[in-house]
Parts: structure tokens; sequence; C-alpha cells
């Protein structure tokens, strides 16, 4: 392994010699052809099309969208046994804001941090940190107390680095930038209990910092969630079960003005979530927690010489805090959630939503 190592830092000092200031990204590149299983391993997260930047581009853009369009439906959702200030009898069980009409906007703000700490190919240990930024936007109609029809607009912005402990001076840097557009419905089953559905589609782009490599990307996914809703005197019990399907198509990536041959891929996640959280009714606020499982059932990658190295199963759990004015029409929160449990991976997110009925 190590002789292979030596050729292999060998060839990458004699292929770029074009600039002192390349990026590590850039000397990858330059030395695909000639060494693309050694380059795919040793740098994957110069690639969209690696296992490891898939989990968490997905996660970030996709899952987030599809469990924000889930939060929102849920407010809307009736909540017979609700305490006053979230529950006219009058109206028939509608929850907090709804009062006022049948169309409905909503905002949520979400900021990723992911750590991923792993050894590649070569036994160094490999560094990846990546922060995604993602804004989501929903307006949806109801078309009875029970069907629910609307359309979700989120725009994603990310910061991606890595570095191997072999030169730690050194430290890949990614900009990613995307966009996803997903109708949605939701239909209320019973008091307690609701289904939401939603699909997106849209684009996504990664981009070398201070260097010259860009690989774009077609995105699509599918979900539907299960969500169980009861108040007990001014306790709220919730669950929810989902299934995401969710895919990125990436092209070959360019640089120089060239493509380079095998580096398109196709990422693709089967996901199941299984999560129950408890609040408590004061006056207007509802402190809660809450838990859920992650299983990425089937995680698969098309692109030769790069490992999944970051475990499938994870636990999440969330603490947060929502408001509800019915007068106003408002309800809004702020939550923080932490993953862990999986074998070489950590996120940390800050979520913020508002919800405003018209």
């Amino acid at each position: 392994m190590l002789s292979t190592k030596r050729l292999l830092l060998a060839g990458l000092c004699a292929a770029a010699p074009f600039s002192v200031f390349a990026t590590e990204c850039d000397i990858a590149y330059s030395s695909y052809q000639s060494f693309p299983d050694q380059i795919l391993a040793n740098h994957p997260e110069c690639f969209g099309g690696s296992a490891n930047n898939a989990q968490v581009l997905i996660n970030a853009t996709s899952g987030r969208q599809w469990s924000a369009i889930s939060q929102s439906l849920a407010q809307r959702q009736s909540r017979d046994g609700a305490p006053g200030l979230a529950y006219n009898p009058t109206l028939k069980g509608l929850a907090a804001g709804e009062a006022t009409g049948a169309w409905n906007i909503w905002a949520h703000a979400l900021d990723d941090d992911t750590r991923q700490s792993y050894h590649n190919d070569f036994g160094e240990k490999v560094k990846n940190d990546s922060d995604v930024v993602n804004a989501i936007f929903g307006a949806d109609y109801a078309l009875s107390q029970q069907l629910v029809l609307g359309v979700s607009l989120a725009v994603d912005r990310g910061d991606i680095s890595g570095q191997t402990t072999a030169d730690p001076g050194n430290t890949n840097k990614l900009d990613s930038e995307g966009y996803m557009l997903a109708p949605y419905l939701g239909w209320q089953l019973t008091p307690e209990l609701a289904l939401d559905a939603s699909m997106g589609f849209g684009e996504g782009e990664l981009d070398v910092v201070g260097g010259d490599g860009s690989q774009d990307a077609d995105r699509w996914y599918a979900g539907a969630n299960l969500v169980y809703s009861r108040w007990v005197g001014n306790w709220q019990f919730g669950g929810r079960a989902g299934y995401l399907h969710a895919e990125e198509d990436y092209a070959e990536a360019k640089a120089f003005g060239t493509s380079m041959d095998g580096t398109d891929a196709k990422n693709k996640i089967d996901q199941i979530q299984l999560g129950a959280q408890l609040g408590y009714w004061v006056e207007g606020f509802m402190p809660y927690g809450g838990l859920k499982y992650v299983d990425d059932l089937n995680r698969s990658n098309s692109l030769d010489g790069v490992d999944d190295e970051i475990g499938k199963q994870a636990l999440v759990w969330t603490l947060g805090l929502n408001y509800f004015s019915l007068a106003q029409g408002i309800t809004a929160g702020l939550a923080y959630e932490q993953e862990v449990a999986r074998s070489n991976q950590s996120r940390d997110t800050l979520m913020a939503n508002i919800t405003i009925r018209l």
C-alpha cells in the first residue's frame, strides 16, 4: 500500500505543476485520468457523486423539504381536545391560526452542520465538515376540513470542506447550491391521524472554492408520512412514521474546460423515520421534546472507487418551543436537533418556522 501511495503522490506532483496555488481538488482533477480509483478513494469530497456527500446533501435538501412540508401540514390538522387557546369548538377542532381562512403560507429556515470522520483506503484519517442552509417556503389551500393541497419551494446553499491527516494544512473547499419545487397534499384521516405526501424536483451544483471545477446534478424525491397527535389535558402526544425515496443524478465533473470520464453518478436513498414527541401547553407556548429512529434502508451510489463509510442507522433527538396565536393566525417555532449513533457521522441542526393563516 505504501508503494502505491508514493506512486500516486509522485504522479500528483508531476501532473500539477500548473500553479502553486492549485487547490487539492484541482490537483485531484488534473490527475484523475491517470489514477481514477486512487483519486476517488482519497478525495471523495471533490465529487458530488460520492456516497458520503450524497448522504449529507440529500438529507439537507430533499429530506428537509419533505419533513418541513409534513410539519407545516400537521399544524393545520384538527386537534380535538386541545387547550382553549389552540382550539375553538365552534370551528370543529381547527388548530391555532385556522380561524381566518383556507389559505396558509409558511416558511422554514434550517442550518445543518454535518461532520464525518473515517479512514480512507490509504489508512489516513479523513475529516469532512458540511454546513448547508436551507430556506423552504410553502403555500396551501384547504379544499375541505380533510384535504389540503399546496406547493413548496426550497433554496439551499452549503459549504463543504475535507482534509486528511496526510496533508492537514490543505483543506478542500466546495460550495453547493440548488433548489427544489414540490407539490404536496395533506389528508386528515381521523381527528388524531393524518397522512401527507409530497414529490419534489430540482437541480444542484457543486463548485470548487478557489479552483476550477464544478459538477451539476438533477434531484428528485417522493415521500409520505403518517402523523398521530392526541391531547390529554395540556399534554400533546405525537408520533410520526415516514418513508422517503430521493435521488441525485450527477453529470460528469468539469475542470479546466474538460469533462472527466467516469465521474457521472447517481445517488439513491430509501429512508424510514419513526419518531415520537411530547409537548406541554403553557398559555400559548408549547415546549416539546422528541426522539426518532432513522434507517437508510438502501443507500446506493454508482461511482466506482468510493466507499460508504458513515453508517446507515441513527437516532435524532429534538428540543423545541412552539408559539400559537389564534387571534393573529400565526404559529411559529424554534428547535435544536442532533443526530447521533451513526458510525462515522454526527449532525447538529438549528430550525425556525413560521406559519400565517390568511
